[in-house]
């Protein structure tokens, strides 16, 4: 299920081209995540979650 929501996202962010440059996720808060189009509190909910449970994203196939 994890797997299936992160490459939700993953494919989510990767659709948005050059927004994603625009905030670390591995700092940001959920304010921040929720500014980005098309993720919202449950979705930066889910990448804080994970990020707190397995640490920072090391790259790109991690954050997926």
């Amino acid at each position: 299920m994890i797997k299936k929501l992160m490459l939700a996202i993953a494919t989510l962010v990767a659709t948005m081209g050059f927004a994603m440059a625009q905030v670390d996720v591995n700092k940001a808060d959920a304010a921040a995540l929720d500014g980005i189009k098309g993720i919202g509190p449950k979705t930066s909910k889910a990448i804080i979650d994970e990020r707190t449970k397995g640490g920072p994203f090391k790259d790109w196939s991690d954050f997926e």
